[in-house]
């Protein structure tokens, strides 16, 4: 008896889980299918400054460590005028990941995780008429 109810545990567990994989796989391909091919523009965004200024939402929304005693964060507006150019690919001791967001497939997070450097940062892209922006950028690295 025992053995049965696990097999049904088992066997609900791996189709819930191929439907939400599924649906999730569905959803990606039908999305943001007009949006141009985000590697490409991640490219020319980390390797053009001008470029990269055009592609974010100015007001841009920039979260940070308060102080380097605690771990508060502050979350700050900064505008076109106070821009400083963003290296997303920079060193070979920084590990890049890139996630699209399984309930917005027009939505992209790329985070830089430091080895023993104590950088992590996260970037947030959004399609929007076809056209990735850079729309947040987070920086809590040490």
């Amino acid at each position: 008896m025992l053995i049965a109810t696990a097999a049904v545990f088992f066997a609900l567990g791996y189709l819930f889980s191929s439907t939400l994989s599924n649906s999730s796989e569905e959803n990606a391909q039908t999305s943001c299918t007009d949006a141009e091919e985000f590697m490409e523009f991640l490219n020319h965004f980390n390797d053009d400054i001008r470029f990269q200024k055009e592609r974010t939402l100015f007001p841009l929304l920039y979260s940070t460590f308060s102080n380097e005693t605690d771990d508060t964060i502050d979350t700050f507006l900064i505008e076109s005028a106070g821009w400083m150019p963003l290296e997303i690919f920079t060193n070979e001791s920084t590990a890049v990941i890139i996630r699209q967001t399984p309930d917005d497939p027009c939505k992209i997070t790329v985070t830089l995780r430091g080895i023993n450097s104590g950088e992590f940062a996260v970037f947030t892209f959004i399609a929007e008429d076809g056209i990735w922006r850079l729309h947040a950028f987070e920086n809590y690295s040490y």
